[in-house]
């Protein structure tokens, strides 16, 4: 009954045995054979793997030494400082290399048109300056802030690059420092950093003055407008200081923040001696 094939060995010369039970005997040495092969090229890896763990072991921290003192190595580190900013002490022996320890430089990085992230500041209140330090201490060296008390803490800012900087020894142009000028609109009415009667441009004015005493710091690396203003022609009034604060070095460069408008960022583009360099939306 059912599906069938010959067998010599059957009387009649039939057999109802499915042919996917039936073995070939002469395959069985053979798989035999292949799983001893396995098996010893198994035992020889194994013994080749721990004899090399205990040679690397004898080493000790020879290894590590030759990696920071390597004349071909494309980074350097520090050895002094863990990313937690404490100092490292391991009898004699070099303490693991962390993200803190690389030489990080913003100058660097921009020269070589490395890609980078801009660290972040706003609604860090009185913690502003503690995490500022621990970002830094985590590679962060591009860090944005605004000089608007409402949501942000810039003289936190200030007083945490500048405690990692001499914790890691790093200079000022290791860092790119971003700040902005935040209209009036924009700012709490109890807490405005400048004075609110004045004309705009020295708002714009005394706003940077503010900045570069909360900063810590004798020039800007980026000094964006928080927002467009109402009108294109206020928008160009603040932007003919910003050039000013440009020409005179006080910021190197230029930018423009939630322009949502494409026609508002082309015609600042048009007008302006210094074009803007970012736009952070």
């Amino acid at each position: 009954a059912g599906w069938r094939r010959p067998d010599t060995s059957s009387v009649d010369g039939w057999s109802t045995v499915p042919s996917t039970t039936m073995v070939t005997p002469s395959k069985v040495p053979r798989r035999n054979r292949h799983v001893e092969m396995f098996a010893k090229i198994a035992a020889i890896m194994i013994t080749l793997g721990f004899t090399w763990i205990l040679t690397a072991s004898l080493k000790g921290s020879s290894s590590s030494t030759s990696l920071s003192s390597s004349s071909s190595a494309s980074v350097s580190f520090k050895k002094a400082t863990n990313i937690r900013g404490e100092k490292a002490i391991s009898g004699g022996n070099e303490s693991p290399i962390v993200a803190s320890e690389i030489n990080l430089s913003a100058k660097d990085m921009l020269a070589n048109e490395r890609p980078y992230i801009i660290y972040g500041t706003a609604w860090k209140k009185d913690q502003t300056a503690s995490l500022v330090s621990q970002a830094v201490r985590a590679g962060f060296r591009f860090i944005d802030t605004a000089c608007q008390p409402k949501h942000y803490n810039e003289a936190g800012v200030g007083e945490g690059w500048t405690a990692a900087a001499f914790e890691l020894g790093l200079d000022r142009s290791d860092f790119f420092l971003q700040t902005k000028f935040t209209a009036l609109s924009g700012q709490d009415p109890n807490n405005v950093p400048y004075d609110v009667n004045a004309d705009l441009e020295d708002q714009v004015r005394q706003s940077v003055k503010k900045s570069l005493e909360n900063l810590q710091t004798d020039y800007i690396d980026s000094l964006v407008l928080h927002s467009p203003m109402e009108e294109l022609d206020l928008t160009m009034r603040v932007w003919w200081v910003f050039e000013e604060l440009h020409r005179e070095g006080k910021v190197k460069q230029l930018g423009i923040s939630n322009c949502y408008d494409f026609r508002v960022l082309r015609n600042i583009y048009g007008m302006a001696n210094v074009k803007p360099a970012v736009v952070q939306n």
